[in-house]
């Protein structure tokens, strides 16, 4: 599972890792150039729901890394802290230069209520 439990508030960091695996023993063999993918992260309380009622979607074509095939989706604080803490369904995405459409994860993610009601990053030491 890529996306783990997570508190309403917090700031959720998605590291991936694109890249040929071999069948038996997991090994990476070579990256996949990532270059002018876009990856989207839908995050909803309904499995039902249309994509504009999602409670967050996170589209991201940035990549650290991207001819390693390496990315990262964040989900800023400002988007987690309007959630209502329960369970969602997710799904990850990525949209090739072609157009080519490809799930990477569908899946379940837990949001727990968080104690502290203010963002701390709004906050300075």
């Amino acid at each position: 599972m890529l996306v783990f439990p997570f508190y309403r508030g917090d700031t959720v960091r998605i590291p991936l890792e694109f890249a040929t695996y071999t069948d038996d023993t997991q090994t990476t063999t070579e990256p996949i150039d990532i270059t002018g993918y876009l990856i989207f992260l839908t995050l909803k309380s309904s499995i039902e729901d249309s994509d504009e009622d999602a409670a967050v979607q996170v589209i991201t074509s940035a990549h650290e890394d991207a001819e390693g095939g390496i990315s990262e989706i964040v989900i800023p604080a400002s988007l987690t802290g309007t959630l209502t803490p329960g369970k969602f369904y997710y799904d990850i995405q990525t949209v090739t230069p072609a157009g080519d459409v490809t799930t990477i994860e569908c899946s379940k993610v837990t949001v727990y209520k968080d104690v502290t009601l203010v963002i701390a990053a709004t906050e300075t030491p």
